[in-house]
């Protein structure tokens, strides 16, 4: 019977932040993609609101 075969030690990774500091793939600012969602946000409620004054 073979010896048992032992894992390679694992290497800690680096310490940082990696990626966390990387811009977004969209609109290359984190603000500016946060504005854009919560512009969204306001659009959709302020649709929804007037839809639901149409329509009642």
């Amino acid at each position: 019977m073979p010896p048992p075969v032992k894992p390679a030690p694992v290497k800690p990774s680096p310490p940082g932040r990696g990626d966390l500091d990387a811009p977004p793939p969209l609109l290359g600012r984190w603000r500016n993609l946060y504005l854009l969602v919560l512009g969204t946000l306001g659009a959709l409620v302020l649709a929804f609101w007037l839809f639901t004054r149409a329509y009642s």
